[in-house]
């Protein structure tokens, strides 16, 4: 059973619950940043009614692919959540919502796609102009995560 204990878990949470726009997370390298908001983004979309749309982005794919989605894979292997996972768009449906991955390493890929929820790995490596496209179409929150 997964550790919802953890100190960036708990704050995420509160943080999330308080209605913050923006939820910034800092800290060393393996401090639980990514591993607690992927935690809270799964319940948050097993647990929701409306069907959400959660895009978590990196700088590039191989980041994305040997970071956030292999944290992911185990956090969801560590909730007793039901889920349907797609290799080929990199998209897990939990409940009635989808979490998609994708990374920003060609600006055009994002422009256009509105979502619910954004997370931000590693974002002191996306340039301002990018995060600001995907924050604008962006209708909840937003999370972030650095070192």
């Amino acid at each position: 059973m997964a550790d919802l204990t953890g100190r960036v878990f708990r704050e995420s949470l509160l943080a999330w619950e308080s209605d913050a726009g923006v939820i910034v997370n800092v800290g060393g390298t393996r401090s639980g940043k990514t591993y607690s908001v992927l935690q809270l983004l799964a319940l948050i979309a097993n647990k929701s009614q409306a069907p959400l749309l959660v895009s978590i982005v990196t700088q590039t794919f191989p980041q994305l692919r040997q970071g956030a989605m292999r944290d992911f894979e185990k956090v969801l292997s560590e909730l007793p959540i039901t889920f349907h996972e797609n290799r080929s768009t990199h998209t897990w449906e939990i409940g009635r919502s989808k979490i998609e991955f994708f990374s920003a390493d060609q600006y055009e890929k994002v422009l256009g796609a509105q979502r619910d929820i954004l997370f931000v790995n590693e974002a002191n490596h996306i340039p301002y102009e990018t995060f600001r496209q995907l924050a604008v179409r962006t209708t909840g929150i937003i999370f972030l995560d650095y070192n």
